[in-house]
């Protein structure tokens, strides 16, 4: 299994990797590598490398596990080489703006009580989250609100799922520059419907912050918006037809623990 950050280092000290994958096969099968070549044979130029933080978040590449991803590791693969790929990481990730942004969207991911149970909604105030929705989605005209009650039940089920998916979710995208329909449905087998839509929204948010200071279109990240609602305690189902619909837990309806 491969971890963030996955990449290869050849014996030169190039940094071989791709934003869109976290996968040493697909690395390889890019650059046309021999991987039948045995790890120490002579002939071999390169090996697979991981560099892995405890936690997604944390900015100190020092801190990072440096790891051979072989059976052994050559004689030629020093220091200089795992300098190569802490400064690769350093250079196109941790300095990058989007970075940090990201980093704390997922903090604040993984801090949701998700689906918490809550009395009548102010339908008031969500009038003016649909209407700031609509104008981040660039949607014409003006944003309805529909809600939907939720059994206690159900929702408790998705909870846990939906706060693991959109989580792992958003710190995988996010590490990768770019959503993955594969990734996602990784993420997305052991989730929920709740689950599945709050990982999608999520990663959404965390990818859109990556790309953010290029987007001259969009001003205000949309999905931040809806991982707002989740936040909240609502089952974010979208926007169809002019229409926001969310779901929500009665709190009157809580369940005994």
């Amino acid at each position: 299994m491969c971890n963030f950050f996955s990449g290869i280092l050849t014996r030169d000290g190039k940094v071989l990797a791709d934003g869109n994958t976290n996968a040493h096969e697909e690395l390889i099968k890019k650059h046309k590598l021999d991987d039948k070549l045995l790890v120490d044979d002579p002939k071999r130029n390169w090996v697979r490398f991981e560099l892995t933080p405890k936690e997604f978040y944390n900015q100190d590449i020092d801190t990072w596990t440096f790891k051979v991803d072989e059976s052994s590791t050559p004689e030629w693969c020093n220091d200089r080489h795992e300098r190569a790929a802490r400064a690769y990481v350093q250079r196109e990730y941790l300095s990058q703006k989007w970075y940090k942004r990201v980093c704390q969207e997922i903090k604040f991911i993984q801090g949701i009580k998700w689906f918490a149970p809550m009395q009548e909604p102010n339908l008031k105030d969500l009038q003016k989250d649909a209407t700031a929705l609509g104008k981040a989605f660039k949607i014409k005209g003006e944003i309805r609100i529909k809600l939907i009650p939720l059994a206690w039940d159900a929702a408790w089920d998705a909870a846990g799922a939906a706060a693991r998916a959109a989580a792992r979710a958003a710190a995988r995208d996010a590490a990768w520059a770019a959503a993955r329909a594969a990734a996602r449905a990784a993420a997305w087998d052991a989730a929920r419907d709740a689950a599945r839509a709050a990982t999608w929204d999520a990663a959404r948010a965390a990818e859109f912050e990556i790309g953010a200071d290029k987007n001259k279109k969009y001003k205000t990240n949309p999905f931040k918006l809806l991982v707002r609602l989740w936040a909240r305690g609502y089952y974010v189902c979208g926007i169809a037809n002019n229409t926001l619909t969310l779901g929500y837990v009665p709190k009157e309806k809580k369940r005994e623990q």
